[in-house]
């Protein structure tokens, strides 16, 4: 695994998008209705670590604990997960060391949606206990990664994204496209 482009990371990256869509998608299906509606607390994906409600929070700490444990799998490869169009969240485990053969200034780019329909999993202007839900069961989970590169946020292309997963809530199977 010495060639940041070989077949064993392509391999180990799609495994990981697999694995993040699915775990977003089991995260969210743990919440009880009350912690999807009413629950908040700050995420790092939101740019300045504002607030989001729960699914989102929940479905982003299980797609971490995915990504750091690639990280590890990489050799320590940084993983920047993209925030917005000026910053990123780095993934890094601890106590990795990269080998002689392994650029330290490789990274990983990801970009991810740990829910994409949010309102229809968590309401829309929930207030005095009262629920405002209306799902259709069309809600998402998607992440893509880049192959390990040298390249800074503002020089990547959609095309640079060459591992893509997609589960949908309402089909126990992900899309995985690796280009």
């Amino acid at each position: 695994m010495n060639d940041p482009s070989s077949k064993d990371v392509v391999r180990l990256l799609a495994d990981a998008a697999l694995k993040v869509t699915s775990a977003c998608r089991l995260a969210v299906s743990s919440l009880t209705l009350e912690q999807r509606a009413f629950g908040r607390a700050p995420s790092v994906l939101k740019p300045g670590g504002g607030d989001a409600a729960m699914p989102d929070v929940s479905g982003e700490i299980a797609a971490f604990a995915i990504l750091e444990n690639l990280s590890r799998q990489l050799r320590g490869c940084e993983i920047r997960v993209i925030v917005d169009d000026a910053s990123f969240h780095s993934l890094r485990s601890d106590g990795d060391e990269l080998s002689a053969s392994w650029p330290r200034n490789l990274h990983v780019w990801c970009y991810l949606d740990p829910v994409d329909g949010t309102v229809k999993v968590a309401g829309l202007n929930n207030e005095g206990g009262r629920m405002r839900l209306g799902n259709d069961g069309g809600w998402g989970s998607g992440v893509a990664f880049t192959l390990p590169t040298e390249m800074e946020q503002k020089q990547l292309r959609l095309g640079d994204f060459q591992v893509r997963s997609i589960c949908l809530s309402s089909r126990s199977s992900s899309a995985l496209h690796c280009s």
